[in-house]
């Protein structure tokens, strides 16, 4: 087969054991165990996981399926490998003993005319063909796991950027709703999050109902906070439970493989790699204000928002040069009127002390400001292991 590529680059062991710890806390012992050890040594084809765990084909497929419902393991590469078949060479003649053959120590049954009959030709073997078989390996996504630690501040971050009308706390049952789920139909988004709304007791009490409606979603899937999932993913078995409706029969005898739905209907999951990064702008905007102070972090804040968003599913950042025209626009927009009403010269000033200061988020080049993503994106990272 193809020689597999290299090895993911080495992780920090703090940041593996942070993210071990998110996995227990959020998925169980054995999606942890099958975490700790994708972290440690890379991607892994499904036997080498069995082979370092110690768990069942049946058990690590489940844990795997469940993990890649939630964005966390995904599969980079398929390998093709040449596969012998299992396959046995039928017996020819009657009689036990050495492939259907008599034995020497037993005579040879005589025909009816008395003479001891033709030995029975030998059989020439056919050459077995090998058979290419796709061979998944899997790999884990570190930083999906430390995002969950933020999760809790994605509903108020939508809440903020959302529009007045949209504002209340649809945002956080949303979000319980697809953290709990992985990834939902706009259909079953939009039932289950009636589980996570006010009960019955807290509306008689005075707490306001909240409902979730379609525009809520549209909204999301405008803003890239939400992906559209088109391709379908295995469905983790519960082998110690029964299949749905046939309570009093008898378990499964099927192992929980990697079963996938034949009728799938394109699902919504929450846009991690979208999340991070206007979780990770909110921090460096913050983390400016604290060090230089609140005009050049409002700056900073207009040039994150001035950031293109790529159409497709999956969020794209470009780093564009931005222009003061782009940005004192933005500014004038804002609610913070000793910024909107700042002339030119001054916003140059605040973004030269941007671009001095030591964390480097933002540089200066021959056509514009440009934010330096890397750096911020590592600021960011670093924030979450402390």
């Amino acid at each position: 087969g193809k020689t597999r590529a290299c090895m993911m680059a080495a992780i920090p062991s703090t940041l593996i054991g942070l993210a071990v710890d998110i996995s227990h806390q959020h998925f169980g012992e054995v999606p942890k165990s099958i975490i700790h050890i994708l972290l440690v040594r890379g991607r892994l084809s499904v036997a080498e996981l069995c082979r370092y765990s110690q768990l069942p084909d049946q058990v690590v497929k489940s844990a795997l399926a469940l993990l890649m419902h939630h964005d966390v393991v995904y599969v980079p590469v398929i390998e093709e490998r040449e596969v012998k078949p299992n396959t046995t060479t039928a017996a020819v003649g009657g009689g036990s003993g050495s492939g259907g053959f008599a034995s020497n120590n037993t005579p040879a049954a005589l025909t009816t005319d008395g003479t001891t009959p033709a030995p029975a030709p030998v059989p020439i073997p056919t050459p077995v063909r090998t058979q290419p078989t796709q061979v998944p390996y899997y790999a884990c996504e570190v930083m999906n796991i430390i995002a969950r630690l933020r999760f809790t501040r994605i509903a108020p971050m939508i809440n903020e950027l959302a529009p007045i009308r949209l504002q209340g706390g649809h945002w956080n049952i949303i979000v319980m709703t697809l953290v709990a789920h992985g990834r939902l139909t706009e259909t079953e988004l939009l039932s289950l999050s009636q589980e996570y709304g006010p009960t019955r007791e807290e509306i008689l009490e005075g707490k306001e109902p909240v409902e979730v409606t379609a525009e809520h979603i549209s909204y999301l899937k405008q803003e890239h906070f939400l992906k559209v999932v088109t391709k379908a993913l295995p469905t983790p078995i519960d082998p110690t439970k029964k299949a749905p409706g046939q309570e009093g029969v008898a378990k499964r005898k099927a192992a929980p493989e990697f079963i996938v739905d034949d009728d799938f209907e394109p699902c919504l999951q929450l846009d991690i790699v979208r999340i991070q990064a206007q979780l990770r702008n909110e921090a460096c905007v913050e983390l400016i204000s604290k060090k230089i102070g609140l005009p050049d972090a409002h700056v900073l804040k207009a040039m994150f928002e001035n950031l293109k968003y790529g159409k497709g599913a999956q969020y794209n950042e470009k780093t564009d040069p931005i222009d003061i025209p782009a940005i004192h626009a933005t500014l004038q927009q804002s609610t913070v009127h000793d910024i909107s009403n700042m002339q030119l010269d001054i916003l140059k000033g605040h973004l030269n002390s941007l671009v001095q200061d030591p964390s480097k988020f933002v540089e200066v080049t021959e056509a514009g400001y440009v934010i330096n993503s890397v750096r911020s994106t590592q600021s960011f990272a670093t924030e979450s292991m402390t």
